[in-house]
């Protein structure tokens, strides 16, 4: 429902904006020197309903030539994957992957946790780090006081919504233990995506069709955007006579009927929609127009 995020977004605004880019440096000096067994990158991410985390590459700046195998779990104990990566000795090499979208919210924990881990079996990782630790941006690594509180911008937009460190450990039972994590990379770099999935509360599979005048509205709209499409086929298909088709002053009237009647849901859906059911919106603020005053105070 493209129409109703699009009408839902004059009443709300976006908590935080989207980013798209890089998470990590390629700048380094040297082999790191890690004794344990495997090491990795966590992703310990703000409770966010409705946000994703979606990986398109993960880059690796490793101290040999070959293959390392990346595997992705999180702190449910639940295992997301395993990815074969390309190295280069010394040099950055990106390997572009299936887009991994990871949801921010999960009933079950306070905070989901993403591993990025493998074995320290095939080589030392180059020391990229996650930043410079320098002028305005300090991601301390501290679930206690996470950064993600505050607001951040331009390249250091993912900051508002996860928190990241490098780990090394002996022992993969993620679901019983969050790791210290550092400033370190430990040789990865990811492009990602970080946004919300607005038209989760317009299609939530918990909506109450048969009570709620909210999702009664919804199903209707989609209903009269059935009849709108099917007419529109119908007079569009060069397959079909359209000058022969019986009543074709009927159907386009009752087209427009069905635009009218959809809009009107549409209207009504973004002004009746829980925005509890998300932390990507808030409401405008007073004097931006439309503005909509908070269901709860």
């Amino acid at each position: 429902m493209r129409d109703g995020q699009q009408k839902l977004m004059q009443y709300y605004r976006l908590r935080n904006q989207p980013y798209k880019g890089t998470i990590g440096r390629i700048k380094h000096k040297k082999d790191r020197a890690i004794t344990q067994d495997y090491a990795g990158v966590q992703f310990y991410c703000k409770d966010y309903k409705g946000a994703y985390l979606t990986i398109n590459n993960i880059g690796t700046i490793m101290s040999y030539t070959g293959n390392v195998d990346v595997t992705v779990y999180d702190n449910l104990g639940y295992a997301w994957g395993i990815y074969t990566l390309l190295c280069t000795e010394d040099e950055l090499t990106l390997n572009p992957i299936t887009p991994l979208d990871l949801p921010l919210h999960n009933e079950y924990v306070d905070n989901l946790i993403y591993y990025f881990v493998y074995d320290m079996a095939g080589g030392q990782p180059r020391d990229n780090d996650l930043s410079c630790n320098c002028g305005s941006f300090r991601p301390v690594f501290n679930p206690n006081k996470p950064y993600y509180t505050k607001s951040f911008s331009g390249r250091y937009g993912w900051a508002n919504y996860v928190m990241i460190g490098g780990f090394e450990t002996d022992d993969l039972a993620f679901e019983q233990e969050e790791y210290c994590a550092s400033l370190m990379m430990n040789g990865l770099i990811f492009e990602v995506d970080l946004r919300c999935h607005i038209s989760g509360i317009l299609c939530d599979d918990e909506l109450d069709y048969e009570a709620s005048p909210t999702a009664i509205s919804i199903a209707y709209a989609v209903l009269y955007a059935s009849g709108i499409e099917l007419i529109e086929r119908m007079f569009s298909d060069p397959r079909l006579n359209t000058n022969k088709i019986v009543d074709r002053e009927y159907l386009a009237v009752r087209q427009k009927e069905f635009e009218e009647k959809y809009n009107e849901h549409v209207e009504y859906i973004a002004k009746t929609i829980d925005p509890l059911k998300t932390d990507c919106i808030m409401c405008r603020e007073p004097g931006s127009a439309p503005y909509r005053k908070p269901l709860l105070t």
